[in-house]
């Protein structure tokens, strides 16, 4: 791509050089303790063991009798001789010819090996019971059968879901060395645009911000809007220093490419930012870039809304989880789908398609949308996106791997 005013090209790498340039110098943030209870979510930054076992002692695992299955073989009868709860403090060791009531989750009484469901006994008058047919050890929970002491419960890098953030509590953990979270800021970049709540005859609303902006929010980023600035190199330079002193990430949008007015790629240059890459050997994604300055990045967006979506998703995306803490696409989500008709790419290079996604019978089947850069339509209606390689066909019926605009997309498909 031949820049018009100033006869130089745009270098469009391969995808593969791309996240090779991503994976060299985008580094964590460092870390941070927080609370347990305000943890959820975050990546958690070192590796957290069990410090006892889960369950700590040999437990009911249904509501029943506790007894010694050796006594069987003498009498089916036993004596009830007490009731324990999980609560109970069991210090009496199980005679012969007796049982004790156990509710699930309650220590079993010393020396007792099985338990029989309720529904397994027959109650008999003073205290007794009859026991029918029961395999040894039944319903009976070993002391760190679930989770062995030094076990390790939320590995370095991990997210924290409801159930690890459960764990942590149930093992007194009351704060968490995390990652921090990236602060992160969008800029759009235009002189038809304005701000939304500014109206200005002729001007756009700077809309497309809002992809992005709410984007982040999905992925539980704080963001911050720094609104709208002219296609004038040094008034980008400005608000693009201002702005990375208080975000750590800096999303543009429009402005990228090689037009008379794109000029951000100058202005960053001015202010001795180092690209990572500018230009990506993929429609419709080839305007996107990364820049680096003083350990603060701008990634770069075209300003057409599928390019823009698409540039997020296949290059943005990494550069948050790597900035998090994460592995490279542990933001990423996927699924597999059956191709509804065919894909061909006649181009030298490789190609982004999105797709929707309806389920038929038991399967995911993906139906391309209508080839255009510029289709705001498309981008509400797809729930997805696939890779074509140069020249390559994707045929009818062929199985697919279909990356998600979020996770989120694919509510109401799946049920």
């Amino acid at each position: 791509m031949l820049r018009a005013d100033q006869k130089r090209y745009l270098k469009l790498e391969p995808l593969s050089k791309v996240f090779d340039a991503i994976r060299k110098e985008v580094k964590p943030l460092g870390t941070e303790l927080v609370p347990t209870e305000d943890a959820l979510d975050r990546i958690c930054a070192k590796n957290y063991r069990a410090r006892w076992d889960v369950p700590p002692f040999d437990v009911s695992a249904m509501d029943g009798y506790a007894f010694r299955y050796s006594d069987l073989f003498t009498s089916r009868i036993f004596l009830v001789k007490r009731k324990i709860f999980p609560s109970t403090k069991v210090r009496r060791k199980i005679k012969k010819g007796e049982a004790c009531y156990v509710a699930t989750g309650s220590p079993l009484p010393l020396g007792a090996d099985t338990v029989a469901r309720v529904e397994q006994t027959r109650v008999l008058k003073e205290s007794k019971i009859e026991i029918t047919r029961i395999e040894k050890a039944k319903n009976v929970s070993r002391k760190g059968e679930d989770i062995k002491k030094g076990e390790i419960i939320l590995q370095s890098g991990k997210r924290i879901n409801p159930a690890s953030l459960s764990l942590l509590v149930y093992y007194g953990i009351r704060r968490v060395r995390v990652y921090k979270k990236p602060k992160t800021g969008v800029l759009s970049i235009g002189d038809e645009l304005c701000e939304f709540k500014q109206k200005q005859k002729g001007k756009l609303y700077n809309n497309y911000a809002y992809l992005v902006l709410n984007y982040l929010k999905r992925l539980g980023f704080d963001v911050m809007n720094f609104g709208v600035c002219q296609d004038q190199n040094r008034k980008i330079a400005k608000i693009v220093a201002q702005a990375l002193k208080s975000v750590d990430v800096l999303f543009t949008i429009g402005g990228t490419s090689v037009g008379l007015k794109d000029q951000t790629p100058d202005a960053l240059s001015s202010l001795s930012s180092r690209f990572l890459f500018h230009g990506v050997r993929v429609v419709p994604i080839k305007p996107a870039g990364v820049a680096k300055l003083n350990q603060k990045y701008v990634v770069l967006l075209p300003a057409h809304p599928v390019s823009l979506v698409l540039s997020f998703h296949v290059v943005a995306i990494p550069v948050l989880s790597l900035l998090s803490g994460c592995e490279f696409n542990s933001f990423k989500c996927s699924v597999s789908a059956i191709l509804e008709q065919p894909i061909r790419n006649e181009r030298n290079i490789d190609a982004l398609y999105l797709v929707t996604l309806t389920r038929k019978e038991r399967e995911l089947v993906a139906k391309p949308l209508e080839w255009g850069s510029n289709l705001m339509s498309n981008v509400m209606r797809a729930q997805g996106f696939v890779l074509v390689k140069a020249h390559e066909e994707l045929k009818q019926a062929d199985r697919i791997e279909v990356e998600l605009l979020g996770a989120q997309e694919l509510m109401g498909v799946c049920y």
